[in-house]
């Protein structure tokens, strides 16, 4: 865990992850937010984003590169 006050840099090899997170803290409607297909697992990451004080920025972090 991190202070609330710190800022968060969150990175993912997963951009459907990252996207899906984007969408369910763009959404205004509560309804539509529960109808999300990954709703149970985006619901609390959003919690504990919104109740920070600081900024978070989402990343992509490649899983596999070229060797």
């Amino acid at each position: 865990m991190f202070p609330a006050s710190c800022a968060l840099h969150i990175h993912s090899d997963s951009q459907a992850a990252l996207a899906d997170l984007a969408a369910y803290e763009g959404e205004c409607n509560e309804r539509q937010r529960l109808r999300m297909a990954p709703q149970p697992l985006l619901q609390p990451i959003q919690h504990l984003l919104a109740v920070r004080t600081s900024a978070h920025t989402l990343g992509h972090a490649k899983a596999h590169g070229r060797h």
